[in-house]
């Protein structure tokens, strides 16, 4: 009997052990993130330009932005982001009138769901994924008077993408830093003429930021 109650008292201690060890608080964090983008379009618009001789190249550009993210558990994230950033591509040739670049500075606001794969004490791999809604703030440029009479030109100014990618990320105390991949894929249309037939371009692109966050409550959480 006496080693029946040492058993349950060392069952009991593994538990509480246990116990300690899991309970699941919230960390949220918040910071900036700053880095490069590069762009490329595609369409009837753009094959029109290159049967003529023109192209469109892809536009790097900077983004810059702030982050907020939280714990919604041991293996899932919640970030949102308000960011700067430039999509389009740049017109190169002469062989048309109309050879403004082709690009719109956003305000994008993505919300995405990350997975978090722990590869050391401090260091995680997180695999994210979700939408982002685009604000144009300096919309394209363009000159009517280079296209046909009766040429109806459509540039909106609101559209959502799908965007995902993957982080790298190291805890020190209260500070988060962090690498992040991001592909942005747009299909929706940033561009449209139209005279007859439906001219398209549609931007998509890749970005590389790095950013630091610091730790805005306590949690148990790394």
């Amino acid at each position: 009997m006496k080693k029946f109650y040492s058993l349950l008292l060392l069952l009991a201690v593994a538990k509480a052990s246990f116990g300690q060890d899991s309970p699941f608080t919230p960390k949220t964090y918040f910071g900036i993130k700053g880095g490069f983008t590069k762009f490329s379009v595609s369409g009837t618009e753009v094959d029109l330009h290159r049967s003529g001789g023109d192209d469109f190249v892809p536009h790097k550009d900077y983004t810059l932005g702030v982050v907020l993210g939280t714990d919604l558990s041991k293996a899932f994230q919640l970030k949102f982001e308000a960011n700067r950033i430039v999509k389009g591509a740049d017109h190169v040739g002469s062989s048309f009138y109309e050879n403004k670049p082709k690009t719109v500075t956003y305000l994008q606001i993505p919300a995405l769901v990350g997975y978090k794969l722990p590869l050391a004490s401090n260091v995680r791999l997180i695999v994210e994924g979700g939408l982002a809604l685009n604000a144009a703030i300096v919309p394209v440029k363009y000159n009517q008077n280079n296209y046909e009479p009766g040429t109806i030109i459509e540039t909106p100014g609101l559209m959502a993408s799908p965007v995902g990618g993957a982080e790298l990320g190291f805890y020190f105390n209260n500070a988060y830093l962090f690498v992040n991949y991001r592909r942005d894929i747009d299909s929706q249309k940033y561009f449209q003429r139209r005279n007859g037939t439906y001219y398209l371009q549609h931007a998509g692109g890749n970005s590389l930021t790095f950013g630091l966050m610091f730790r805005t409550n306590k949690g148990s959480l790394k």
